[in-house]
């Protein structure tokens, strides 16, 4: 037993050994990055004289009123844009879950923004919500062909912190949801199918509860899915 537990671990060994010079090398550079971090973040500098250890520097970023603020900003990032990004993936699978013409080609569509970097999603959003002359202002004042104009004067979307903070989110959301598409595409089709030939037994007199119950089942596997892989 032992002999048998020596020879598969020789031979796993043999087989992953050609990643141990590529970890080294990953693992050397980490560590140089994290000590000279640490090192930046607790050295400060008085009257030209170095300061190491010293609280000082934690001290300043967490008095700063940018640091609070970013920091508030990230925790509504996170609090709103990941259940808008869960939900959109969920709604963008649950079109691709069922069989349809075109249906690869309409998920290609979807995973378009997976391949546009986050710069390049970003200077988009700063084009089509510029202001006074982006894209969406003049589109919403009637200024593309016959559309009809729906305002008369152009806004400011980046004039107040909620409307720059959402149109942010909805870049993450665009650019991130195809993500999530994947992934509970991937746990809706992972099913048993053996659950779409039960729902006979239940359907006298119950087909709504069943349509709830079921909905509900696909939801939470492929929530379960999602977070797995999160």
């Amino acid at each position: 037993m032992a002999g048998a537990w020596i020879k598969k671990t020789v031979v796993r060994a043999r087989e992953t050994w050609p990643l141990f010079p590529a970890a080294a090398y990953l693992l050397a550079f980490l560590i140089i990055v994290l000590v000279y971090l640490v090192g930046l973040s607790f050295s400060s500098i008085v009257e030209g004289k170095a300061f190491f250890p010293t609280l000082n520097p934690v001290h300043a970023v967490l008095a700063s009123h940018g640091f609070r603020e970013a920091l508030a900003n990230t925790f509504l990032f996170v609090i709103i844009g990941t259940p808008l990004e869960l939900f959109a993936g969920l709604f963008l699978a649950l079109i691709l879950y069922r069989s349809f013409f075109l249906r690869d080609f309409i998920r290609s569509l979807f995973c378009i923004p997976l391949a546009v970097p986050a710069l390049v999603t970003a200077i988009l959003l700063f084009i089509l919500f510029d202001f006074p002359g982006g894209h969406i202002n003049h589109l919403l004042m009637g200024k593309y062909g016959h559309l009809p104009g729906l305002i008369h004067a152009p806004l400011n979307w980046r004039g107040t912190k909620a409307l720059a903070l959402g149109i942010s989110l909805l870049g993450k959301v665009w650019r991130d949801s195809p993500i999530s598409m994947l992934i509970l595409l991937a746990g809706l089709n992972s099913i048993d199918p053996e659950l779409l030939t039960r729902r006979k037994p239940w359907a006298r007199g119950s087909v709504r509860v069943y349509g709830i119950s079921f909905s509900l089942c696909l939801f939470l596997h492929a929530l379960r899915s999602y977070c797995s892989v999160h």
